[in-house]
């Protein structure tokens, strides 16, 4: 019915390759995608919305497989193309800089990530009002993005702020509320107000537990917060349990990323070794290192931090050339 070129073609192209990303068949969604991003390329449609659609679904995917550098490439483009059709002011323009802002923060891009949060949230703000969960979600990106740079004290007034939206929105348990609370504690952790903190990461991980599902990722990545709250307490045998839940979560969970599994796993490895759990530290390490190997190229800083957490595990059990082979390859690399 449909000429092997035509925009119809590319769009079951796209629907085809939606049905294999729910399947989990993240290679074949790419190509499919490719294949339709190709076809409205050629026929200089990148401003219509098959296209935008095309352009942004294939973004995710390669998000999903952690390939975020050409991510990044498509998500510019379905920005670009819908400032110029719709004009910067418009919703989908406003969703599409968040989209691209969570992926610059995945890159440690945390700079670039907060400006686009707040060319968003007045937008937001003047769409959906100053008290929409939409308004909550991205004051507390952008607070996240904040106190990743070290500018804590402005997070924080920023994620309080989302907070009260959320509480006033919300009854009863509830995951946005969760998440909001959960980055809270985070920054007031970064704040070193560390008895506020723990009410806020208990709230949210005991709120999580009740809105969602066993297996959600977003329950192992507020596990991980409040493990790393109690290692800065000294309650080193408590954080190893919320890190082993947390590991266990990101086995299961199919949505769960390969980085997350490995961020884990460090944590695990390093709360363990605090104990003097060297084999299960070293046995943690290595799996984190062959993870962010498989993430990462072996210059990568995740990588380093694997290597050295492995090398202090190897220390710990007396393996000392095992150690040291580690430490003089990695500071030849670095030569």
């Amino acid at each position: 019915l449909f000429g092997e070129h035509s925009l119809e073609t590319a769009a079951s192209q796209n629907a085809l390759a939606l049905w294999h990303r729910a399947r989990g068949e993240l290679r074949e969604a790419e190509e499919l995608l490719r294949e339709a991003w190709a076809i409205v390329e050629a026929q200089g449609a990148d401003e219509q919305p098959e296209f935008l659609r095309i352009a942004t679904n294939l973004a995710g995917v390669l998000v999903e497989q952690g390939d975020f550098a050409a991510a990044e490439q498509f998500y510019w483009r379905v920005l670009r193309g819908l400032d110029r059709s719709l004009g910067a002011g418009s919703l989908d323009a406003v969703v599409s800089r968040r989209n691209l802002a969570v992926l610059l923060d995945e890159q440690g891009r945390h700079a670039d990530a907060a400006t686009l949060y707040r060319q968003a949230l007045p937008v937001l703000r003047s769409r959906f009002g100053p008290t929409h969960s939409f308004v909550a979600l991205t004051l507390c990106d952008l607070a996240n993005s904040l106190d990743q740079l070290g500018e804590s004290s402005e997070a924080e007034g920023l994620a309080r702020e989302a907070v009260a939206i959320e509480r006033q929105a919300k009854a009863g348990p509830h995951a946005e509320l969760a998440w909001v609370l959960l980055h809270h504690g985070i920054v007031l952790v970064s704040l070193d107000r560390l008895e506020e903190a723990d009410g806020l990461l208990t709230e949210a991980v005991g709120m999580m537990s009740e809105a969602l599902p066993a297996s959600h990722p977003n329950r192992a990545y507020a596990l991980t917060h409040l493990a790393a709250l109690r290692r800065a307490q000294g309650d080193y045998p408590s954080a190893a349990v919320l890190l082993g839940q947390a590991v266990e979560i990101h086995r299961s969970a199919q949505e769960s990323s390969p980085r997350d599994l490995a961020s884990s796993l460090w944590e695990l490895g390093r709360s363990l070794l605090e104990q003097g759990d060297g084999l299960g530290a070293a046995e943690a390490a290595e799996e984190s290192l062959a993870l962010q190997r498989q993430i990462h190229s072996d210059d990568h800083e995740e990588v380093l931090r694997a290597e050295l957490l492995l090398a202090d595990c190897q220390v710990d059990l007396g393996h000392l050339e095992e150690a040291e082979a580690v430490l003089l390859r990695r500071f030849a690399d670095l030569a």
